[in-house]
């Protein structure tokens, strides 16, 4: 049951909520704010990344976004 909802049960069930949840239509960047921020600072806070969860893509957000990018050889663009 989720959010009261009835919901088939199939391996790739907890997949597919995360990839919805984690999904973003934009590409996040500095100044921006909200949810999908906040998702972004805890997924790196649980990669080893220390980071206050605040929902606010400021300098220290970039800086961690780009540590990220460059433990895992990308473009650092934050």
């Amino acid at each position: 049951m989720i959010e009261g909802k009835n919901v088939p049960i199939s391996d790739e069930t907890p997949y597919v909520w995360i990839r919805n949840e984690i999904t973003c239509k934009k590409i996040l960047k500095k100044g921006d704010k909200g949810k999908k921020v906040k998702i972004i600072q805890e997924w790196l806070c649980l990669h080893g990344y220390r980071i206050v969860i605040d929902g606010d893509f400021g300098p220290a957000t970039e800086y961690v976004v780009k540590q990220f990018q460059q433990s895992r050889h990308l473009q650092e663009t934050g």
